[in-house]
C-alpha cells in the first residue's frame, strides 16, 4: 500500500499528506478533549489556539516521515524464469547469382622436338603364303596295312600346313643308312633346304616294307607315299621333316 502511495504522490507529496493527516488528527483530538470546553470558552468570549502535538504524537510523525522519506534496501533478485519455447525456423534465403566464368589461361609455348628413337626389332612373321627360305616344318605319320596275307600295302599322306615356294626332293629313310640330305632320325627328324625326309620306325624282325616309288611323290603342299610288305600285321608309323629351299 505504501509503495502505491509513493508511486502516486511521490516522496515529497507523501510527506505533505502525512503532515496534513497529523494536523487533522491533532485537531480532532483537541476537539474531542474540549467537550463542553467550547461552551466555557464562549462564556469567556476568548478563544484559545489549537493545542500542539504531544511527545508521543511527535515521535510517530517523525517515524512516519523517516519511513516515507528514505528508500529501503533493494530486495534479493528473483529466481530467473524458465526459458521460453524455441522459435520457428526462418525461411531459407534466396540463392545468390552465379559467378561469371574465369578466362581461359594462355597456352604455353611448344617444347622442342626430341631426337628420333632407334628402330625397333622386327616382329614375328604372321600369316605367310609360303614357308620362308631355310625354315622347316615337322610332323608324324601312321598307316595300317591292308590287302591279302603276303601282299599287304600301306600309304602315308603328309600335309605341310604352309606351302613351299617350290616342290622339295622326297627321301625315304626306311632303317638303312639315311642319305646326306636327311641328317635326322625318326625321333628327331631333319631335312636340308629343298628336301622332304620321311622316317619310318623299325619293325619287328622279319617284317620289311618296300617303297613303291611310282606311286609316291612330293608337291609344294604335301606328299604321298605307298609301301608294300611281304608279311606284316602291325601298324607302321614314323616322322617327317621338310625345309624350304634357300
Amino acid at each position: 500500500m505504501l509503495s502505491s502511495l509513493r508511486r502516486h504522490f511521490g516522496t515529497a507529496g507523501l510527506l505533505v499528506a502525512v503532515v496534513a493527516l497529523v494536523a487533522a488528527l491533532g485537531g480532532s483530538a483537541i476537539a474531542a478533549n474540549s467537550g463542553d470546553g467550547a461552551t466555557a470558552s464562549a462564556k469567556k468570549k476568548k478563544k484559545r489556539g489549537q493545542a500542539g502535538l504531544n511527545g508521543k504524537q511527535k515521535r510517530q510523525v517523525i517515524a512516519l516521515a523517516k519511513r516515507f522519506a528514505g528508500n529501503g534496501p533493494m530486495g534479493p533478485q528473483g529466481v530467473p524464469g524458465l526459458p521460453g519455447p524455441a522459435g520457428a525456423n526462418g525461411e531459407d534465403g534466396s540463392n545468390g547469382q552465379d559467378g561469371s566464368d574465369g578466362e581461359d589461361g594462355a597456352t604455353g609455348p611448344t617444347g622442342p622436338t626430341g631426337p628420333t628413337g632407334e628402330d625397333g626389332e622386327d616382329g614375328e612373321t604372321g600369316f605367310t603364303a609360303t614357308l620362308p627360305e631355310g625354315e622347316s616344318l615337322k610332323g608324324t605319320w601312321e598307316t595300317l596295312p591292308w590287302g591279302s596275307p603276303g601282299e599287304e600295302f600301306g600309304s602315308v599322306s603328309i600335309s605341310y600346313g604352309i606351302p613351299l615356294a617350290s616342290a622339295p626332293e622326297i627321301h625315304f629313310v626306311l632303317g638303312e643308312t639315311p642319305p646326306a640330305s636327311c641328317p635326322g632320325t625318326v625321333e628327331e627328324p631333319a631335312a636340308l633346304p629343298g628336301n622332304l625326309c620321311i622316317y619310318k620306325a623299325p619293325l619287328a624282325a622279319g617284317f620289311t616294307w618296300t617303297l613303291l616309288g611310282e606311286f609316291s611323290g612330293a608337291t609344294k603342299a604335301g606328299a604321298v607315299a605307298l609301301f608294300s610288305a611281304a608279311e606284316t600285321g602291325e601298324p607302321v608309323w614314323g616322322s617327317w621333316a621338310v625345309t624350304a629351299a634357300e
